[in-house]
């Protein structure tokens, strides 16, 4: 069961989706999602040349480079690459976020849409507009 605001704002119990569908139905606790991160850091699920398609930004036909490459947001940060990944339900909300170079990884799971709700990550292709996001690259700039 996740969380939903309502129009007066408050915070009404929303149950997950069920049914399977690009956006919903797979259910994952924060563990399960740092396995599936470590399995790719270690090459146990994608060879690396295919990671390293699926983490370059995909070519307009414009000839600038789009923010996603494959499945992933990539973006340059204090001269290293990240990748990271969203997800927002009306009920939930999730950020992967990975620098590669330093195999470092952010994993977060919320029961509501606050972690990414009114960022439009998405739309900006920016994960700096994430709070969560700034701490972890802040911390992660300290070590």
């Amino acid at each position: 069961m996740g969380y939903r605001r309502s129009e007066t704002g408050s915070m009404q119990p929303a149950p997950h989706l069920t049914y399977l569908f690009a956006a919903a139905g797979l259910v994952a606790s924060a563990p399960d999602v740092a396995r599936f991160s470590i399995a790719l850091d270690q090459g146990k699920l994608l060879k690396p040349s295919t990671l390293a398609r699926a983490w370059t930004p995909g070519a307009l036909r414009s000839g600038s480079k789009s923010p996603y490459g494959l499945g992933w947001f990539v973006q340059p940060y204090q001269g290293s690459q990240i990748v990271w990944h969203f997800g927002q339900g009306l009920e939930s909300s999730s950020l992967l976020l990975k620098i590669p170079a330093r195999q470092l990884t952010l994993v977060i799971l919320a029961n509501s849409e606050g972690l990414s709700r009114d960022l439009q990550l998405g739309d900006h292709g920016d994960v700096t507009k994430s709070p969560a996001a700034k701490l972890f690259l802040s911390w992660a700039g300290q070590r």
